[in-house]
């Protein structure tokens, strides 16, 4: 998982799965935002899992058709957390407005 630039503070996996764009350190306020490139891998994996899901349905047994859509989407929501990356943000959000 990702650590603060500042206090070295880890952030849990829960962290890191609700930050869509901003992240903020707990311990030292110190503001992050969660790069594009991790946005657009997210995007593409769920992508991938969409396009597997009828592929992963014909390997499997007619009672277990319904076990692939959910192999999917935790597959997605496992991995997601950990391929974010973040950036820190020098400025607070109320400066970029001005």
């Amino acid at each position: 998982m990702q650590r603060c630039h500042h206090c070295t503070h880890s952030f849990s996996y829960l962290d890191m799965f609700k930050a869509i764009r901003l992240l903020t350190c707990p311990a030292c306020k110190a503001l992050y935002k969660v790069e594009a490139r991790s946005n657009s891998v997210f995007i593409l994996t769920v992508i991938g899992a969409l396009i597997a899901i009828p592929y992963i349905e014909d390997l499997l047994p007619a009672h277990l058709e319904w076990t692939a859509i959910l192999l999917a989407i935790l597959l997605v929501f496992l991995i997601a957390p950990f391929n974010q990356r973040l950036e820190e943000v020098t400025q607070t959000i109320e400066e970029k407005d001005e």
